[in-house]
């Protein structure tokens, strides 16, 4: 997401396919820029001020020239080179070592629900929630074990809706559990919960969430 206080991000919309079918994809249906020139045209044409560039759309990554394009993006001077995604081409180690190596800095992660059910009836691809958890355990690999400047940061986005919502702490508590520490919570549906906690030093920003703190602890009040 693009980060608070930044300059100006350049959001580039790409892609005309994805390997998921989601409920609550904001972009389902829709095809955008895939022809590799012009997207690097577009990545080049690189205004005053833009330091950030979010890749974003028809699942970036899957892209056949995705890597060319983050490296495009590194070369043009882009300090932040973020890419929105299901996460699912991340459990390839390999490709996930080369798209850091090549400058990606900013990785957020769709993710809807622990349970591995109730994640794939929402991107309605049976298996896709063992590639995920597959691809944040790769990211967050690389987030411990690469030199400083190839350290990517992840944010794990939570589309919540009314298949989901029920499982929301215990999926909170899954993604703190194996390390993540950045959650982007996005209304997709109206819900109403209590208080979710949080056990350790998670971050959580979103939309439609008033958060608060009680006791030195983070609590976020989903009552939409």
């Amino acid at each position: 997401m693009e980060k608070e206080g930044s300059p100006t991000a350049k959001l580039l919309l790409m892609g005309k396919g994805c390997n998921n079918n989601c409920l609550y994809c904001p972009y389902q249906g829709q095809a955008f820029e895939s022809d590799p020139y012009r997207l690097i045209n577009a990545i080049r044409n690189k205004e005053k001020g833009e330091e950030q560039i979010i890749l974003a759309g028809r699942e970036p990554p899957i892209h056949p020239y995705f890597i060319d394009l983050v490296k495009e993006a590194n070369q043009a001077g882009y300090k932040i080179i973020e890419v929105l995604t299901n996460g699912r081409i991340f459990s390839i180690k390999r490709f996930t070592r080369r798209a850091i190596l090549a400058g990606l800095t900013d990785i957020e992660v769709k993710f809807f629900s622990v349970d591995p059910a109730i994640h794939d009836s929402i991107t309605r691809v049976p298996g896709s929630w063992k590639q995920t958890v597959k691809g944040i355990k790769n990211i967050l690999y690389f987030q411990e074990t690469y030199i400083p400047y190839f350290r990517p940061s992840l944010c794990v986005g939570i589309y919540v809706g009314r298949r989901n919502y029920q499982l929301l702490q215990q999926t909170l508590d899954f993604l703190e559990d194996r390390g993540v520490r950045e959650v982007f919570l996005i209304k997709a549906e109206d819900v109403k919960l209590g208080e979710v906690k949080f056990k350790g030093d998670l971050f959580t920003v979103g939309f439609g969430f008033k958060k608060y703190g009680e006791n030195g602890r983070k609590i976020i009040r989903l009552n939409l």
